[in-house]
């Protein structure tokens, strides 16, 4: 998957860091995650697949070594 930095991204955090996605800075622009649609675990962090609110669709990933989140578009 190629994908780049989020700048930042705004999450829930209940029992654990990062529970769910709630948005994110993309490309200059604040989103809404509207629906997390899938949700998994890797050996190297949490991948979220979500929709905004404006519909557009992405994935979102927490690199647990490296502490930064990765984001690409579908």
């Amino acid at each position: 998957m190629e994908t780049q930095t989020v700048d930042k991204v705004f999450c829930y955090s209940g029992n654990e860091y990062p529970d769910r996605p709630v948005s994110f800075l993309y490309e200059g622009e604040l989103l809404e995650v509207f629906e997390i649609i899938a949700r998994w675990r890797t050996p190297q962090g949490k991948l979220f697949r979500i929709t905004t609110s404006e519909g557009r669709i992405f994935d979102i990933f927490f690199c647990e070594a490296c502490d930064g989140w990765k984001i690409k578009e579908r």
